[in-house]
């Protein structure tokens, strides 16, 4: 799991309830960041972020972080579609949580 994406998804959980648009914008810019520079990102990284992010409510952001996500639902559904294959549980997991999330 990559450390830094952890410790930001840990300061939005310790925060959920006290913290600003602005800076929930800041570290969600910080995780895309880590995202498209990191070479050690994993699917728990992931889990870990949509997991941090339900936990949030009343804040409505417009952010790259969202479409992130959205494309990788793309490319899960993409797979799952076009070359007949079967999900794995976590990848499953994966499609069920993302959705939640848009969802909310």
């Amino acid at each position: 799991m990559n450390l830094t994406i952890n410790e930001h998804c840990t300061t939005i959980s310790n925060q959920r309830r006290t913290i600003s648009a602005e800076q929930l914008k800041c570290l969600f810019d910080l995780i895309v960041l880590e995202l498209n520079t990191s070479n050690d990102s994993t699917t728990d990284d992931y889990y870990k972020i949509i997991n941090r992010l339900k936990t949030l409510s009343g804040l409505i952001i417009n952010h790259e972080l969202f479409s992130f996500l959205q494309n990788l639902l793309i490319d899960l559904l993409n797979k799952w579609l076009n070359e007949n294959v079967i999900l794995t549980d976590k990848a499953e997991y994966f499609f069920h949580e993302m959705i939640d999330l848009f969802l909310k």
